[in-house]
């Protein structure tokens, strides 16, 4: 049983009998698992963390690959990250990455690049100037290294550059252009500033795709897209909804 040590993102926390803490935490190392603190609540000042949702910490615990939860012994704050914001829009969108995170990761699967990504998107709602929009391009990187982002660079159907007039087909997971559209019919038709700025999204790094500027009809068709993008191929239907924020950004 050997003793292994992770930064581990807190996802999710529960009481369990009077003392003890579980943790359903995220690691770069053994993907998503949940990990029981004995003696949490009694002992305090014993550990070095409060372990809140969102927050980055240093943990200590008992590989058992024929467990369902693990031992931890230690839980030490590395990085609050957002788990003290106060405002509602970004206590919001860190919820809603949270839930993405517990519920569209499979257990015990290692997803380091994933890792890295939310705990730069977490670290960037603390001064994020829109939070939601922060929260959807995590979604559409998120939906890109699981590999069920939707193809935007040709078509689906012929394999060709798609063109002005293409759709984007939910089912067939990407644009279909005109010649093509009959193989969809409930295919979605895309503005060309909104598939722009997809495509500069899933291109660009993450600090690159913030600097984006979406319009309010840009950013609700990106919205739309990723709510059913989600409940599609991921197979989840996210409760946590983002506050509507208003930006006055420039048409892409």
């Amino acid at each position: 049983m050997p003793i292994c040590t992770a930064h581990a993102l807190i996802l999710r926390r529960h009481d369990v009998r009077e003392t003890s803490l579980l943790l359903e935490v995220l690691t770069a190392e053994w993907g998503r698992f949940s990990g029981l603190i004995k003696g949490f609540r009694d002992q305090p000042a014993r550990y070095g963390s409060p372990a809140l949702p969102g927050s980055l910490n240093t943990i200590v615990f008992y590989d058992t690959p024929r467990k369902s939860v693990f031992l931890m012994s230690q839980c030490d704050l590395f990085d609050e990250l957002t788990s003290r914001i106060h405002q509602p829009t970004a206590l919001q969108a860190q919820a809603r990455i949270l839930e993405l995170l517990h519920q569209g990761t499979a257990p015990r699967d290692p997803q380091p690049e994933l890792f890295r990504l939310a705990v730069q998107a977490l670290r960037t709602l603390s001064t994020a100037r829109h939070a939601s929009m922060a929260t959807r391009l995590f979604e559409l990187k998120f939906l890109k290294l699981l590999g069920l982002h939707p193809s935007i660079e040709e078509c689906v159907g012929c394999n060709q550059p798609p063109g002005a007039h293409a759709g984007l087909s939910l089912r067939l997971g990407g644009l279909l252009c005109p010649q093509c559209a009959i193989q969809d019919r409930a295919a979605q038709p895309l503005t060309p500033g909104t598939l722009a700025t997809l495509q500069h999204a899933l291109r660009a790094s993450w600090m690159q795709a913030l600097r984006l500027q979406w319009s309010p009809r840009i950013r609700t068709e990106i919205e739309r897209l990723l709510d059913r993008f989600v409940a599609f191929h991921v197979d989840i239907r996210l409760q946590t909804p983002l506050a509507d924020e208003e930006p006055a950004y420039a048409e892409t």
